[in-house]
């Protein structure tokens, strides 16, 4: 009795297991934070949880974020997590404020109390912030966001990456249909590849999505409103789909372009076969001459900052990492270093490409009569001896990217450095832009006429090439072959009919083209009749006579035995 009770209780412990699954799994994402970003306040919110997906929801325009360092979505999500323990001390000293924001305001117009403020940075002396960023800031940050229905505006800066700290932790972006407008720098150098622009944007402010390497891009037609490097596409977009007539574009690298243009396509490219040898060498070359380049260029060397803001701000810490050059990791070391400890870093990272003994950064980096930097004449001699060292040659300095004014043909052996294609209506501007800078284009929708380029017979498949004249674009059919074309009949396989057995043939049908038989029909003949050969010298004839004659006896035999009764009786 006891084992059954024991065996019973275990039956239910896993009942009531299996029955609480449920729950346990229907239980959704868990929020991390959430906060407003309406132009009106609360009118619009956003969500973030811990699957990493960040959600915007409510009616109406969102905010605008005052620049990079202001009160931007992804700012907010950043600051929400990297001070979410600082939230929790104050709550327990009994202070509560519902998001880092508030706390953030109150200590800007001065209406935190002392404490407040104290334990803040009590706090901040506790903690190592590289720990808190690794920790509690960078797993969580999101990788989606979505803009949920209703929401009409996305704006300026609020999901620009924040602080310059190179958080580009977005990959999907939705948007949705009631979206009308984007603002400036809505998305800039976030690395989304994934993004759909809704069909009734009507405008796309300046530098909205500059740096986010779309692998396909579309432009709607009601996007009547494009501003000034709105699209600054990489070499990993293929296709550029814009069904606005008047959108601008124009080659990243023009010397002549100007803030007109709305999209800017991949940097043309020469084709120097450089061994890889060299190539690493050459970039090891580059992360070191850059940061000295534009260490000189804006005379910082006596500023103490961090790597990451000189990185930012001086020259662009996102453009570094994109070409990659990864800086980062190499000088990972000096993240808290001040510029003069980065730029003898760099000077030795130079040196030792080079062989060189170059003991400043004036020895590598001058500056010219008009205030521009540019390499020493040394450097660029020593650089030019290096790539003749591997069998290379430099050609034109260090430039190894082609700058071709834009609107004038490329070179001869010149290639876009993407394999990008552009898709508008013929005529338009971005049309006219494209094949003026040899960018490969195609329409949007293709008026193709036909050509049968190989006639279809009854041997082989015909073929039919569509080509549209405005782009070129073409594409094939396949054309059934032809019907067979029969001809006179032909007699095979014939055997004569005889008096003895009859005749027979095939009765066969070929194509006069290809001699394919088309039909095939067995025929017979009766055997012939027997010739008279005069064996019986009239015997037959004669034979039949004689029956005749016995017949025509008979009868008169027998009339005549008739009478003779008749007689007979009347003689009596």
């Amino acid at each position: 009795m006891k084992k059954t009770k024991q065996f019973l209780c275990i039956i239910l412990t896993i009942l009531m297991v299996f029955m609480s699954l449920p729950f346990a799994l229907a239980e959704g994402p868990v929020v991390l934070a959430t906060g407003n970003c309406g132009a009106e306040g609360d009118n619009v919110t956003w969500t973030l949880t811990d699957d990493r997906v960040l959600t915007v929801s409510g009616t109406g325009k969102m905010a605008d974020a005052a620049g990079i360092t202001g009160h931007s979505v992804i700012g907010d999500v950043y600051s929400e997590l990297f001070y979410e323990d600082v939230l929790k001390l104050l709550h327990e000293n009994g202070y509560d404020y519902a998001s880092f924001r508030e706390l953030s305001d109150a200590l800007t117009q001065g209406t935190a109390p002392q404490e407040v403020d104290n334990l803040g940075k009590q706090w901040a002396l506790e903690n190592d912030f590289s720990t808190l960023y690794e920790t509690k800031v960078k797993p969580r940050m999101p990788k989606t966001l979505i803009v949920e229905e209703g929401v009409t505006s996305i704006g300026n800066y609020m999901f620009t990456p924040f602080n310059g700290e190179g958080i580009l932790s977005l990959r999907h972006i939705s948007l949705p249909s009631t979206l009308t407008s984007i603002g400036n720098y809505a998305f800039y150098l976030q690395n989304a590849a994934s993004v759909q622009i809704p069909e009734h944007v009507e405008s796309i402010g300046s530098y909205a999505f500059c740096g986010v390497p779309f692998y396909r891009l579309s432009l709607p037609a009601s996007c009547n409103t494009v501003g000034t490097n709105a699209f600054s596409l990489s070499d990993k977009t293929s296709d550029l789909y814009i069904y606005n007539d008047t959108a601008t574009l124009c080659a990243y690298n023009d010397s002549t372009s100007s803030d007109e243009y709305a999209i800017f396509l991949p940097a043309y490219y020469t084709p120097r076969s450089f061994s890889a040898e060299f190539m690493q060498k050459y970039l090891q070359f580059q992360w070191a001459a850059m940061v000295l380049y534009y260490a000189k260029s804006a005379d910082v060397a006596n500023v103490t900052v961090s790597l990451s803001e000189f990185l930012y701000e001086v020259y662009g810490g996102q453009l570094l990492a994109s070409q990659g050059l990864d800086f980062f990791s190499q000088a990972s070391e000096f993240a808290d270093a001040d510029i003069a400890t980065i730029i003898a870093f760099a000077i030795a990272q130079l040196n030792g490409v080079l062989g060189a003994q170059y003991a400043s950064i004036d020895e590598i980096i001058v500056i010219d009569e008009n205030g521009n930097p540019g390499f020493s004449e040394a450097v660029v001699t020593a650089l030019e001896a290096l790539a003749e060292a591997y069998g290379e040659q430099m050609g034109d300095g260090t430039n190894y990217l082609l700058v071709v004014p834009f609107g004038q043909p490329l070179p001869e052996n010149t290639y876009l450095y993407s394999d990008l294609t552009v898709h508008a209506n013929p005529g338009s501007v971005a049309h006219q832009m494209a094949l003026a800078s040899g960018v490969k284009f195609e329409c949007l929708n293709h008026n193709y006429t036909s050509e049968i380029t190989k006639p279809a017979t009854c041997k082989e498949e015909g073929i039919c090439t569509y080509i549209c004249p405005d782009c070129g674009n073409s594409y094939t059919e396949i054309i059934e072959k032809a019907a067979h074309t029969p001809g006179a009949p032909v007699k095979e396989n014939e055997i004569a009919a005889t008096t003895d057995h009859g005749g027979s043939c095939d009765e066969v049908i070929y194509c006069t083209v290809c001699q394919t038989e088309i039909n095939r029909e067995h025929k017979t003949t009766e055997p012939l009749p027997k010739p008279d050969t005069g064996d019986n010298d009239g015997s037959d004839e004669n034979q039949q006579t004689e029956k005749e004659l016995n017949f025509f006896q008979r009868i008169i035999e027998w009339f005549r035995n008739l009478f003779n009764k008749i007689a007979s009786i009347f003689k009596r």
